[in-house]
This record gives structure tokens, C-alpha cells and sequence, in this order.
């Protein structure tokens, strides 16, 4: 059956529902993944959220289905096709056909190499822009004054 609950707290992959309407115990229900073989997710919902489960007809078991915005919790106005926004103020986002993802954070860290297949930019110019002038200009010679001249190697 359907029903709807408020999630009170969460430990490992499952999280305790309480349900106002009727007078069951609060239930430890799991928490559906998205990957579970050989990609993996985890994305639990948050304290005091509004969820919706489904239960078994005894009402020993269930599972949450997930997160009902309502009129206390009102989505962002423009969410794109795939949005998370964290608690911080991070968010990311992508909309089908866009070919882009929109990522908010203050830093990012990469753990592996970043490979670009076009251009790569930051709000003052692209990469190019920086490689270009590191390929041209001269450096002067500490111990004479005299030019370095070109470089030898272009990056």
C-alpha cells in the first residue's frame, strides 16, 4: 500500500519513517538506489523530508519510493532534466540536448586527469590565450640582462 511518512533518522542505507496519519511504529525502511551491481550511487533523503513508500499489506516491511516536494519544500523554478542541489549551495544540472553540464561549486577537486576535447576557458579567456602567450614572449637573462630568446619548447 501507499502511504506517506516523514523520515526521522538514517543510519547505513536506511532511514526511519514516521507515519502522522495513522498510529504505526515509526519503521526502518530501506532506501532504493539507482546503481547497485557495477555502478554504484548513494543518495539518501534528507531529515524531516515528506516521503512516499510503499508498505507491505502486514506492514512489517517497505521501501521508500522517494522525496514529495510540498507546499513547505518548493522546487528551484528552472531544475533542467538532471538537478541536485546540496545544502551548501553546489548544485549541478544538465538539460537534455544541451550537450552541457552546469556545475555551482566554490572549488573543484579532480582526483585524475582532466582530458579536454575542446576548448577550456575561465571568465577572463581560454587556455589557448595562455598558451599562445607562453610560446611567444621573452624572458630576460639573470646574468647578463640579455634575452632568453624564443622558447625551445611550445606547450
Amino acid at each position: 500500500m501507499l502511504e506517506f511518512g516523514v523520515v526521522k533518522e538514517i543510519k547505513g542505507l536506511e532511514a526511519r519513517v514516521h507515519f502522522e496519519a495513522w498510529s504505526l511504529e515509526d519503521m526502518w525502511l530501506k532506501v532504493p538506489q539507482k546503481f547497485t551491481v557495477t555502478k554504484k550511487s548513494k543518495i539518501m533523503p534528507e531529515l524531516e523530508q515528506l516521503v512516499a513508500v510503499i508498505l507491505t499489506d502486514d506492514l512489517c516491511d517497505g521501501v521508500i519510493l522517494g522525496g514529495i516536494y510540498n507546499d513547505e519544500d518548493l522546487p528551484p523554478e528552472d531544475l533542467g532534466d538532471v538537478f541536485i542541489q546540496f545544502e551548501d549551495g553546489a548544485s549541478f544540472s544538465h538539460t537534455e540536448g544541451s550537450k552541457s553540464f552546469n556545475l555551482e561549486v566554490e572549488n573543484l577537486y579532480v582526483s585524475k586527469n582532466i582530458i579536454a576535447g575542446g576548448k577550456v576557458q575561465d571568465a577572463k579567456g581560454t587556455l589557448d590565450s595562455v598558451r599562445q602567450h607562453s610560446n611567444t614572449h621573452e624572458h630576460p637573462n639573470g646574468n647578463n640582462g640579455s634575452s632568453t630568446g624564443k622558447p625551445s619548447v611550445t606547450i
